[in-house]
């Protein structure tokens, strides 16, 4: 019973350490820096939810003029604004995506634009919304699936059926 006492009070004032850290070195007049407020002085966007918010009325209608190009061509995923959403959206994940996408399918419209590439043992597929301007990006692998950014109760976007079938086989080749 000491020894089980001891313990949840270790653990209590483990955790009254940890969630002192959002206020450490505050003065009573001050407000502690967030992490937005680290983003925003990086320069970085802080639109998480990737529509057109972050970057003001950039239309991904331009993405009309690389319909039939696949990811590589064109270095397509680096074109702007989609790079920089995706950038956001994915955050340190960019790059293990971009390498999955490297083989993808090319650039069709189906309501939305949409490519996908399966790779080793991974799937990615990219959604991109012209009406809306939002994207989503997923990935399918090992541990199962993750869809960028994560789906907090927004309407969902068109999913063409090809997509919806190569997703429900998972990481199934072509």
């Amino acid at each position: 019973m000491k020894k089980g006492m001891i313990l949840a009070l270790a653990l209590f004032a483990m955790v009254a350490c940890n969630n002192n850290d959002n206020t450490q070195n505050v003065a009573d007049n001050e407000s502690p820096v967030t992490r937005a407020d680290k983003v925003e002085a990086n320069g970085n966007a802080l639109d998480t939810i990737a529509t057109s918010e972050a970057l003001g009325e950039m239309s991904m209608q331009y993405l009309d003029s690389h319909l039939g190009e696949t990811p590589s061509q064109n270095n397509l995923l680096e074109t702007e604004p989609l790079n920089t959403r995706l950038k956001v959206i994915l955050g340190d994940r960019l790059n293990e995506f971009k390498e999955v996408m490297k083989q993808g399918d090319p650039l069709k419209k189906d309501q939305v634009y949409y490519t996908m590439s399966t790779s080793g043992n991974k799937s990615a597929f990219l959604i991109v919304d012209p009406k809306t301007n939002v994207i989503q990006a997923t990935m399918i692998g090992p541990n199962g699936r993750e869809d960028f950014p994560a789906n907090n109760g927004r309407a969902a976007l068109h999913v063409p059926t090809s997509v919806n079938e190569r997703m429900s086989k998972g990481t199934g080749k072509r």
